[in-house]
């Protein structure tokens, strides 16, 4: 029962990240303009890609995923990406309304044939091993196999390696726990499953997790979406708002025992 629910768990997880990531995705490519970055847009088709397993789930299309790719590749000047998902598409049939805008994309990534490709600037950074990944890559790094960390606001690869603490017991003195700063290790509570911790290569970039959907992000990217829609950007759990100091006055007012009512029977009045 238990090996059952985690799997479900899993599963469903899987589609909420899949669901989460193919809205920016369909709106880039059925609405005229779109407020995302095409890095952010590149990043987000790419994670589905490398969510998918054999057929993407109902209401995913592929079309729309590949002409996303395609798309923002040309963008940003990764024309031998573009040209292969420009390949997928054709092996697809495309809708008549976009049938137009697919020939123009051909056509405008076949005349940079002969520009200076910038694949390697797509391409996501493994930082275990400190290697550039082939840009669909966005699960695991084919070399080293670090899972790769990514944050649910943009979808890029977090500057995170996953580790575990070795077995057996670890002696670290006082001063070396209070020399090592926060922003260098996340810890991922989610009880009943065990903790993850992972180490952020590059601390002046702190990263952060929900404490509700448990999924990482940059902390300026977590700390703008909840201020300005006030909730988390994946689970969209609304945000814990701080007490103000006249509610806390008022609570201590209540509590305090000193202004409780007295026993009629004592000789003091009561209230």
């Amino acid at each position: 029962e238990r090996n059952t629910a985690l799997r479900d768990y899993r599963n469903n997880d899987r589609l909420a990240r899949i669901y989460h990531a193919y809205d920016v995705v369909h709106r880039c490519v059925n609405e005229p303009f779109s407020l995302s970055q095409p890095e952010a847009l590149l990043n987000a088709a790419r994670y589905i890609l490398a969510l998918i397993d054999t057929e993407p789930p109902s209401g995913v299309s592929m079309f729309c995923i590949y002409l996303c790719l395609s798309k923002q590749a040309k963008v940003l000047n990764a024309n031998t990406l573009a040209r292969q998902m420009l390949d997928k598409i054709l092996g697809l049939q495309i809708p008549h309304k976009f049938q137009e805008s697919v020939e123009l994309l051909i056509l405008k990534t076949r005349a940079s044939t002969g520009v200076e490709s910038r694949d390697d600037e797509v391409a996501p950074l493994c930082w275990r091993c400190r290697r550039h990944a082939p840009p669909l890559c966005a699960s695991r790094c084919p070399y080293c196999r670090h899972a790769l960390a990514h944050s649910l606001a943009t979808h890029e690869v977090l500057p995170l390696v996953q580790f575990e603490p070795a077995e057996g017991v670890v002696v670290c003195s006082r001063g070396a726990l209070l020399q090592l700063s926060p922003a260098s290790v996340v810890v991922i509570q989610r009880p009943p499953l065990s903790p993850l911790l992972y180490r952020n290569m590059l601390p002046e970039l702190p990263a952060t997790a929900c404490q509700h959907c448990h999924n990482l992000f940059y902390l300026e990217d977590f700390e703008i979406q909840v201020v300005t829609k006030g909730h988390c950007p994946f689970c969209r759990h609304p945000a814990e708002q701080p007490r103000g100091d006249e509610e806390e006055t008022e609570d201590s007012l209540l509590n305090d025992s000193s202004l409780t009512p007295t026993s009629p029977s004592n000789d003091r009045s009561s209230w």
